[in-house]
């Protein structure tokens, strides 16, 4: 007897559940139907959204502004390191497409191997103009077809 009391017993709780669930289907299908009959509610929605998008963009430019700050900072101590530089800089004449550059030897010394004896006045000018001194050697090169010997050993200076 409980066995078929049990059934009746539960028909009841399970006839609700379904009234319910069909109720609630057919209620988000008038939802979806009224938002589709009312366009304000779509023009709602996106302000909303975006209202809600706008309490993260302060947070993102907070970041950018404190990146922007650590970039001027870091740009104002390159411009005092540059301008505590020496005097003495050569800077040549701007050219199309040419980058300036700015030269200190502070007393280095330049080897000049090879090249045109006719420029060695322009080089030994130019580099002590920035702060330098120029060394020059003229090697004889020359063309054999004897077989090659083992080289000599690197000179000291």
């Amino acid at each position: 007897m409980r066995s078929r009391a049990l059934p009746a017993c539960t028909s009841v709780p399970r006839a609700d559940n379904v009234a319910k669930a069909s109720r609630i289907t057919f209620l988000v299908e008038d939802l979806a139907a009224l938002k589709a009959s009312n366009p304000t509610a779509q023009v709602s929605a996106r302000l909303q959204k975006k209202i809600d998008n706008m309490g993260v963009r302060p947070e993102e430019l907070e970041a950018q502004y404190a990146a922007l700050r650590h970039k001027l900072a870091t740009a104002e101590k390159s411009l005092e390191a540059l301008s505590a530089e020496p005097q003495g800089l050569i800077k040549p004449a701007a050219q199309p497409g040419a980058l300036p550059i700015a030269l200190y030897l502070n007393q280095k010394t330049v080897l000049c191997v090879g090249g045109r004896t006719g420029n060695i006045a322009n080089y030994r000018d130019l580099i002590e103009r920035v702060g330098g001194s120029l060394r020059t050697t003229m090697v004889a090169w020359r063309t054999t077809t004897a077989p090659l010997t083992p080289a000599s050993p690197p000179p000291t200076w």
